[in-house]
């Protein structure tokens, strides 16, 4: 039976079946929770290729990503990552539902970057988060690379302006 403490962190993280919080461990010395997820046998997940559903764990590696803090206290998530066998793809690794392929951060924590970097430099996202700004210069560029190509610019006429250096006119 899941006892309410895993139960909580569960619900808290948006884990839905076969994911499942089977361990919590809470450091007040480190300032540290740790989370261990785990999912059930016989679960089946979405391949991280193709998202095709429904395919079986082929093997599993554990994986810790780093995730929002709770209260004050830094919290990682520690999981056994499967690869799974897709029917059209081959062997690839599955789509997790809290963090992309290959990061070592959660969505969240991502976000939590990414509005961090909007209003601070780097240096100073990094001291706040106690990460290097390297780490989190490559996820930012990872986000604004995303959505610079997401964006629509076939309609958008080009501007002259009237007052530029080509119309022979100085404002200064």
């Amino acid at each position: 039976m899941e006892s309410p403490l895993s139960s909580l962190f569960a619900r808290a993280l948006g884990l839905e079946s076969p994911w499942y919080v089977d361990r919590v461990e809470f450091d007040d010395e480190a300032s540290r929770l740790d989370l261990h997820l785990d999912f059930m046998v016989g679960g089946t997940f979405a391949c991280g290729v193709c998202g095709r559903p429904e395919c079986k764990a082929y093997d599993t590696t554990i994986r810790h990503w780093r995730h929002l803090h709770f209260f004050e206290h830094e919290v990682f998530l520690h999981a056994p990552a499967p690869r799974t066998r897709c029917p059209s793809c081959g062997i690839r690794r599955a789509a997790l539902p809290w963090a992309r392929s290959r990061s070592r951060f959660t969505v969240p924590f991502e976000a939590l970057i990414v509005g961090l970097a909007d209003r601070m430099s780097l240096r100073e996202a990094s001291r706040a988060l106690g990460e290097h700004d390297t780490r989190l210069g490559r996820i930012v560029r990872l986000h604004a690379e995303t959505a610079n190509a997401a964006v629509n610019v076939d309609e958008v006429a080009p501007l002259l302006d009237r007052f530029g250096p080509a119309s022979g006119s100085s404002l200064l």
